[in-house]
């Protein structure tokens, strides 16, 4: 396991979990969330309440204008040590995944991938392994994993949680909380009606405190 008790103690919470994963296929125009912008109404309740539904449809709505391809959720990590898998595609254009998860319980933390191409000069990328660190969505000022809600006036932006952050991880802060892993699965060629020909990779994601993608 990554998150644990015995890995990360500083203020180690009850029922420490990671939230169902919001996962998108896109292209270089969209970003879900990135470090030093403010979070999306979406993102905000990913990080504060593990709530995914917001967000979803505010992906689903980038779906119109061409900037997404696919979303995706899966189950909740109901324990730090556990993990989840789900297959999602990727295609020419659409070849970069971005996905995010609750720290739970948390004020407002999350671990996540942001814009990830799973192509590279080469081609699609057999396999890519990602160690997550927290990030802290700048919409609540708890400092504990259980704190009281203390909504930040005015809201603050996305920023990495570190050693040096004001919260009760403290070096934990600088671990390992999950781990990502890309894998590249069978490929089709696509010849549905409307879309450009290429290729579609299948990708299947996992976590784990360890999170594992196929594609």
């Amino acid at each position: 396991a990554k998150w644990s008790q015995a890995t990360h103690p500083n203020g180690w919470p009850t029922g420490a979990k990671f939230s169902p994963l919001v996962i998108a296929t896109h292209s270089y125009k969209y970003k879900m969330w990135s470090d030093m912008t403010r979070a999306s109404p979406g993102v905000k309740e990913v990080a504060e309440k593990g709530m995914e539904g917001t967000l979803y449809n505010e992906v689903m709505m980038m779906k119109k204008p061409g900037f997404v391809s696919n979303v995706y959720k899966t189950g909740m990590v109901s324990t730090p040590d556990g993990d989840t898998s789900t297959k999602i595609m990727v295609q020419n254009m659409y070849s970069m995944v971005s996905l995010i998860t609750m720290i739970a319980p948390s004020p407002d933390w999350f671990v996540g991938v942001d814009s990830y191409d799973l192509c590279g000069p080469n081609g699609w990328k057999e396999m890519m392994t990602m160690n997550l660190l927290p990030w802290d969505a700048g919409t609540d000022s708890g400092r504990n994993f259980t704190s009281e809600n203390m909504e930040t006036n005015p809201v603050d932006v996305i920023k990495r949680i570190t050693s040096s952050s004001d919260t009760q991880m403290g070096a934990d802060a600088d671990k390992v909380f999950a781990t990502v892993t890309f894998t590249r699965g069978e490929m089709i060629t696509d010849s549905a009606p409307g879309l450009s020909a290429g290729l579609l990779a299948f990708l299947s994601v996992s976590m784990l405190a360890i999170m594992g993608v196929l594609y």
